[in-house]
């Protein structure tokens, strides 16, 4: 298959809840899935079942979710609730909620580090950093950042931060870096430019930081050592949103959100694999790094979709 071939994907029916942010429990591949009902609907945390195709639970006690992230080797759920400026700590294997850690604003986004203990939270123009075995907030930062709310993708390596910041322009985003903080300052290390609306992605391997510059359909390549960037590449994707990687295959996947499909970009050669049908609107995906099978998160088409690894493609 070429990368101009479409295929279309299975889906695993939510009936009438709308997803939004996902994390995978590699350890069970277990979906966590924040769902609302309708827009602007209560928002839920499912648990969803790859292998069963559906819903196998909802945890309690979670109010106006709006982002997850993992952390296996902690059996720890982190869900950041946005009007309640909160962040819930829910135990993946009792699926309770354990504790709730105030964050002062609305958080957006969250990653956690297991190895370093703490959680990382975007909180409109801020960052937050929690100790997660203390389960307090342990410093603050504020990031100049024009449009937080795009800023979702962001990394955190060896004790520094990197968070995609867009360039307003008249009608358009003029530009993009990326900024390089240092967590235990709050200081700016050095701002790295690349393309316009970027959007990051870690890949732990390496470690390199692959940026989608969604608006010039090309991908800049950041190495953390050094702090220098190769590209922009050209690739052939349609505008792109979020994106995931799967360090194994060395395969990234941008979610194309107006045009319903994902694009499959072999980071070797940077070129695109294939291009996926998935649902509408698809957001937020995810890598079962053990089975490499894609799910994203497709709104208004109330479904996650699954893209299976292709062998013979590859």
């Amino acid at each position: 298959m070429t990368g101009g071939e479409i295929s279309s994907e299975p889906t695993i029916s939510l009936h009438d809840r709308r997803p939004g942010s996902m994390a995978i429990d590699p350890a069970t591949h277990t979906i966590y899935v924040v769902t609302r009902a309708g827009i602007g609907g209560d928002s839920t945390i499912d648990v969803v079942d790859p292998a069963r195709g559906g819903v196998s639970a909802t945890i309690p006690g979670v109010e106006d979710a709006t982002a997850v992230t993992i952390a296996p080797d902690h059996h720890e759920l982190y869900v950041a609730n946005y009007a309640l400026k909160t962040v819930s700590v829910v135990d993946t294997r009792t699926r309770a909620v354990t504790a709730t850690i105030p964050v002062e604003k609305e958080p957006w986004a969250v990653r956690a580090d297991p190895s370093a203990n703490e959680l990382y939270v975007m909180t409109g123009d801020e960052f937050t950093v929690i100790d997660t075995v203390r389960r307090v907030v342990t410093s603050r930062f504020r990031i100049e950042n024009e449009y937080p709310e795009v800023s979702r993708g962001f990394a955190v390596i060896a004790g520094r931060l990197y968070v995609p910041i867009p360039i307003g322009g008249e009608l358009d985003w003029a530009g993009g870096k990326v900024a390089v903080i240092d967590i235990a300052t709050g200081g700016v290390i050095t701002d790295i430019t690349v393309g316009r609306s970027p959007d990051l992605v870690l890949d732990p391997a390496g470690p390199t930081i692959y940026v989608v510059n969604r608006y010039d359909e090309t991908i800049s390549v950041i190495d953390p050592v050094t702090d220098t960037v190769t590209g922009p590449h050209p690739v052939e994707f349609e505008g792109g949103g979020d994106s995931a990687i799967d360090p194994a295959r060395q395969t990234l996947y941008i979610t194309n959100f107006s045009a319903g499909t994902v694009s499959e970009v072999d980071l070797e050669s940077m070129e695109l694999v294939r291009t996926h049908r998935v649902g509408d609107a698809p957001r937020s995906p995810v890598v079962d790094p053990e089975t490499h099978i894609v799910y994203t998160s497709d709104g208004p088409s109330r479904s996650i979709s699954m893209i299976e690894p292709a062998p013979a493609c590859r």
